[in-house]
């Protein structure tokens, strides 16, 4: 599966794009299933690894999180999507950096 779309983080009310080489996992059920790095303008474009044949990732309608790791520091996005085999996907991820 193929997610791309763009990174917004977020301090209270005020939002903005995530830097360059800001780190996004594909997570299902704990085990990071893919992993890319923004670019300009927080964009990102990320596949995630399919069961088989790769053992605890995608099987389709798996919930798959999102982790945003920028300047070592990591947080959960809000968003989630239901993997689907061979599918793909538009989505934009916000990340609340304050209050945590």
């Amino acid at each position: 599966m193929r997610i791309a779309g763009q990174v917004r983080l977020a301090i209270g009310p005020i939002e903005f794009h995530a830097p360059r080489n800001a780190t996004v996992e594909a997570l299902i059920d704990g085990n990071i299933c893919g992993e890319t790095t923004t670019v300009v303008g927080g964009n990102y474009l990320l596949g995630v690894l399919p069961d088989p044949p790769f053992p605890g990732c995608g099987t389709d309608g798996d919930v798959v999180a999102f982790r945003v790791t920028i300047l070592g520091r990591s947080r959960m996005a809000e968003e989630a999507v239901a993997f689907v085999t061979g599918g793909g996907a538009q989505l934009d991820l916000r990340v609340r950096l304050w209050p945590p």
